[in-house]
């Protein structure tokens, strides 16, 4: 299965490695000045209880233009950006490179799903899903330093990797 996923900030790291360790290819729909952070690759730290664990995320793929996007084919596009970031006139360039990719949105808000359609979406499949976990952008003022990356704190499940 080939996965785009706009935005690699918490939200769309933590979607991309659990989408990884499953199988599937992804690629990372991001800003131009984002790219070579990116492709150095991304730490995703793991928060237990308990314990703290770290894992390199490494075979990706980073685009950062509509053209880019068109050159790929891609089954699925995870939409992970915050509701105040889609409206822009990337939106619709992206719905039109992706063919007819089912959309997966995480924005909470009804009114975010109406705008996707409103963008060129209308005729594609079109699923909002839910974000089950905190993760954040590492190191917090009171987090070491050696914890630089996204931090991730899941309760047990699918996002939550491997015990």
């Amino acid at each position: 299965m080939n996965v785009l996923i706009v935005g690699a900030g918490a939200t769309g790291t933590v979607f991309g490695a659990a989408l990884i360790r499953s199988g599937a290819n992804v690629t990372y729909y991001v800003r131009e000045h984002h790219r070579a952070r990116l492709q150095q690759g991304i730490k995703l730290n793991h928060q237990g209880f308990f314990s703290l664990r770290s894992e390199d995320l490494a075979g990706f793929q980073v685009v950062t233009s509509a053209a880019e996007v068109a050159a790929n084919r891609y089954d699925q596009v995870w939409i992970t950006t915050p509701s105040d970031a889609l409206r822009g006139d990337w939106l619709p360039a992206l719905i039109a490179a992706t063919g007819n990719a089912t959309l997966v949105v995480f924005q909470p808000d009804p009114e975010d799903m109406q705008y996707i359609r409103d963008q060129g979406a209308q005729q594609r499949p079109l699923v909002q899903g839910i974000i089950q976990f905190s993760a954040w952008q590492s190191p917090l003022p009171h987090e070491p330093q050696h914890l630089s990356g996204i931090t991730l704190l899941a309760p047990p499940g699918p996002c939550a990797g491997p015990a």
